[in-house]
């Protein structure tokens, strides 16, 4: 899986591959778990 640099904003953009295999499309919301060393999206 591709990684992604964080913007000066704070954002990130997700790799089209897990956008696709999980059909996230614009507008589609999602919520950041934080883990001990990570960050869940689900």
């Amino acid at each position: 899986m591709k990684g992604s640099k964080v913007s000066s904003k704070g954002q990130v953009t997700l790799p089209i591959e897990a956008r696709k295999h999980l059909n996230i499309q614009p507008g589609v919301r999602v919520r950041f778990v934080l883990e001990k060393n990570s960050i869940r999206i689900v």
